[in-house]
């Protein structure tokens, strides 16, 4: 492959990662705020989860990137992806304990 092709490959792939991941967290929103909202949970925490979601995708999104572009090692990516659901795991720890 040519660098300019390589270089398209790169960031068509990207895009695709970025994409759909993104397409999935929405969707995963969509039915958990639904879900919580049937079950009479606050908007304050829809909008809290919804949020923890949003930035769980960005993050995946942005780990998934450099590990398709081969800037982060796998063990980098795994390291990373465990931290942020500890962190945020530990955020959300209260709300979802109000839910449940």
């Amino acid at each position: 492959m040519t660098s300019s092709s390589s270089d398209l490959y790169l960031g068509f792939g990207s895009v695709v990662i970025a994409i759909t991941i993104f397409v999935a967290a929405e969707v995963i929103s969509l039915i958990i705020g639904r879900t919580a909202k049937v079950a009479g949970a606050r908007p304050s925490v829809i909008r809290d989860i919804k949020t923890a979601i949003r930035l769980i995708a960005v993050l995946l999104i942005v780990s998934q990137v450099l590990q398709f572009t081969g800037l982060a090692s796998e063990f980098t990516t795994l390291t990373i992806s465990g931290v942020t659901a500890i962190a945020v795991s530990l955020a959300l720890q209260t709300t979802l304990s109000n839910i449940i």
